[in-house]
């Protein structure tokens, strides 16, 4: 069995906004421009207390430690959402948003060092053609229980 089929039944998609043009250089993955826009990050939460998992991701000032925290470390940068899924791994939301046509895959290998055969874990969202509410209802059909956190100022 693949590493991603047994990892953690608690997952989250983070909303991202890019206000302007940043360019982050990423270890593993090399120099990263990202364009303004928004942005979904898959990621998994297999841990004593999940929230406090998907909270880190609002923080600014943080230890960098996955690819998403050079992205969210940013200023120009902000997290809005986080779609917290209990029940449903990672590869289930995979397969769900990557075959959206309201998504692409931005950079290859993005959150994805874990599961090879997924492009990445990271989207870019055409926000005219799909709400917020759109993904939450979407995953909620799948999830035990969705819990959705926003922020709208730094924290």
């Amino acid at each position: 069995m693949s590493r991603c089929k047994v990892m953690a039944k608690v997952s989250y998609v983070l909303v991202i906004d890019v206000l302007k043009e940043v360019t982050i250089s990423i270890k593993s993955l090399g120099t990263v421009i990202f364009e303004p826009g928004t942005y979904i990050y898959i990621g998994s939460a297999n841990v004593k207390n999940p929230l406090a998992r998907v909270l880190r991701h609002f923080k600014r000032n943080k230890r960098v430690k996955w690819h998403i925290d050079y992205l969210t470390s940013a200023p120009e940068a902000r997290v809005t959402t986080a779609i917290v899924c209990y029940g449903l791994t990672e590869e289930a939301i995979y397969s769900t948003i990557s075959q959206l046509e309201f998504v692409s895959v931005t950079v290859r290998g993005f959150g994805s060092t874990d599961c090879r055969k997924h492009a990445t874990h990271l989207f870019k969202l055409e926000r005219r053609k799909c709400s917020i509410q759109h993904l939450v209802n979407l995953l909620s059909e799948q999830c035990k229980y969705v819990e959705v956190v926003a922020s709208y100022e730094d924290v």
